[in-house]
């Protein structure tokens, strides 16, 4: 993987949900039952593979509240996605710093 893949992944939601869980020295199935979110739901999360997950409302709902288990700004986590989507990144470092703060 070269720099530029690397440096993209790091900034997506699912890195962010991954490096934040980890950080906390959370397993998937720690989330899962903490969540009621189906740990298979949660490793697609953290992969960016939202093609595996149910439909849009559910996945926003996903993120917010698994962002708002690990400490994160959930509605922050979402509208980072819906950029993502619509291929319109915002400045990556500015929003990781506001989820920090929370």
């Amino acid at each position: 993987m070269d720099n530029v893949d690397t440096m993209e992944n790091l900034n997506s939601v699912g890195s962010i949900l991954k490096e934040a869980r980890v950080k906390k020295g959370l397993s998937l199935i720690d989330a899962e039952k903490a969540t009621t979110i189906r740990c298979a739901y949660l490793d697609a999360l953290e992969q960016d593979e939202y093609y595996k997950l149910p439909e849009e409302v559910f996945i926003k709902g996903m993120i917010r509240n698994y962002g708002n288990f690990l400490g994160l700004n959930g509605p922050e986590l979402v509208d980072l996605y819906k950029a993502e989507k619509a291929g319109t990144f915002p400045c990556f470092f500015c929003f990781l710093n506001t989820l920090r703060m929370y």
